[in-house]
């Protein structure tokens, strides 16, 4: 996803609650920013095997906006994905069709959550501590570390066992198989922050920086 349809995108839910009324640097969460966009939704609860291995899912039945969202989910989860499926609708008005939509999904959910300005002030207070961040934004702390690299451009690598992200300005990460043995104990060629984001997950945030 390129900068500009993510500047474009995110000037738009910034646009959004501001025409709801609310200043973006004091958030009132996904469903309820997604009760004010989407016409007459409707959200409800469901077994996971309903929705074929995912966890929650926009469609439009009997026409009725609805979102289904798996029974099973933490509140935190629940948030962040009712602000993916918020900008699944939005890629819809915009027509959008490439095949990074599901990225630039990923992307709304967080700018919805966490919209540039509270998300610098909140860096402002406290940098990055996933922790504090999870729990004002209401998010896991993989999607708010992101985020908070995302608003304020300060690099970050977050290794997965299934993957590796990394958001902010560029910077010198090395290889893949290096970023994994760093965040599994391994000295660091330059200073860095390793922070434990729970289940195996670490994110990596150089000192210098």
């Amino acid at each position: 996803m390129d900068n500009a349809t993510r500047d474009l995108f995110e000037g738009e839910v910034e646009a959004a609650w501001w025409r709801m009324g609310v200043d973006p640097g004091e958030p009132q969460g996904a469903a309820w920013f997604a009760s004010r966009l989407i016409p007459g939704l409707r959200i409800y609860y469901v077994p996971r095997v309903l929705l074929d291995g995912r966890s929650a899912r926009l469609e439009r039945r009997r026409g009725q906006n609805i979102i289904l969202l798996a029974n099973d989910l933490s509140p935190n989860g629940e948030n962040y994905l009712i602000g993916h499926e918020s900008g699944e609708w939005m890629t819809r008005i915009a027509r959008y069709r490439r095949g990074d939509r599901e990225e630039l999904c990923n992307f709304l959910a967080g700018a919805i959550i966490a919209p540039r300005p509270a998300m610098l002030r909140a860096a402002k207070c406290t940098g990055l501590q996933p922790g504090w961040l999870a729990a004002r934004f209401r998010c896991g702390p993989v999607a708010i570390s992101l985020r908070y690299a995302e608003v304020t451009g300060r690099p970050l690598a977050i290794v997965t066992e299934e993957r590796i992200y990394v958001r902010g300005e560029h910077w010198q990460w090395g290889t893949a198989a290096e970023l994994r043995r760093i965040a599994a104990g391994e000295r660091p060629p330059l200073p860095m922050r390793r922070i434990s984001l729970g289940r195996g997950r670490v994110a990596l945030q150089p000192f210098d920086e």
